[in-house]
């Protein structure tokens, strides 16, 4: 007999009137194993382990499932790892920035982000880094000690400014290019916030999409399934709702939070572009 009534590409959720064989890929699976063999790579402790553990760590990262947002943190975070012991930092800190915005509970991408940060010079960047950090962990001391040593970074650059500004008044080109590029990475940082905010909001749309059609009368006495590893399993409509409500319950309290850190950034970019008018207005460059 006909089998499929209505599918739901992205819950999995599937109405069957019949006991027709199903199989679905074990993506989350998929992903955990790649993680391991990364791990077992990088205990290998040379570059080869090391550029291996990177490969593995991105095919776990393109097996992971929409759903799998903390094991997504873990992989882009442990990559980030092996980036800054093969010294690219500049992927490591990108990397972090992903596994942050995956799980931002994850406290491993903040100290690793500011440590590649530190090793690019970019004792500000570092700074911001373990102030966020310590927004979860506020007693985390490798993020304490890692602040503070951005921050005695910062006084000495400042110091440094200060005394090239007596004797020479016109800026720094490099200086202001340093600027213009962290005015894009906060513009690249707002639009993944906002793309993140935006799929947030897709997703809990699509659940309420679902929670309608699961109560419908069209379905009402069919069979409904799930894909859990390899097959499906078969569970009953009030649970899916349940589950649904839940997510979608989550997701309305993390929209704000989301928000909040976006309106933080744009006035963080707003900032930075101020200082970078002013410091042009200032004088013409050598």
């Amino acid at each position: 007999p006909v089998a499929i009534l209505a599918q739901d590409f992205r819950f999995g959720l599937t109405a069957m009137s019949s006991d027709a064989p199903a199989a679905a890929p074990d993506t989350r699976a998929d992903a955990e194993h790649w993680k391991k063999l990364g791990n077992d790579k990088l205990k290998e402790g040379n570059k080869t382990g090391y550029i291996s553990a990177v490969e593995c760590y991105t095919r776990g990262i393109a097996a992971c499932g929409s759903d799998a947002s903390k094991l997504r943190s873990q992989l882009h975070s442990n990559r980030a790892h092996v980036n800054i012991l093969l010294r690219k930092f500049v992927d490591a800190v990108d990397d972090c920035r992903k596994a942050i915005a995956a799980d931002p509970t994850n406290i491993k991408p903040y100290w690793r982000g500011a440590r590649a940060s530190h090793f690019l010079s970019l004792f500000q960047q570092a700074s911001e880094f373990c102030e966020s950090g310590l927004q979860v962990d506020s007693s985390n001391d490798e993020l304490i000690k890692l602040k503070t040593a951005a921050e005695k970074e910062l006084q000495a650059v400042k110091a440094r400014r200060e005394t090239a500004s007596a004797s020479k008044p016109e800026y720094n080109p490099q200086e202001a290019m340093e600027l213009k590029g962290k005015i894009n990475d906060l513009e690249d940082r707002i639009d993944n916030m906002k793309m993140l905010a935006h799929g947030k909001e897709r997703d809990r749309r699509r659940m309420a999409l679902t929670i309608q059609h699961v109560t419908s009368e069209d379905i009402k006495d069919s069979r409904l399934f799930r894909p859990v590893g390899r097959c499906f399993l078969l569970t009953s409509g009030d649970s899916l709702v349940e589950q649904f409500n839940a997510e979608c319950k989550a997701i309305v309290e993390e929209l704000p939070k989301l928000q909040a850190a976006i309106q933080d950034l744009e006035s963080r970019k707003d900032k930075t572009q101020n200082e970078l008018l002013e410091m042009m207005r200032g004088g013409s460059a050598k």
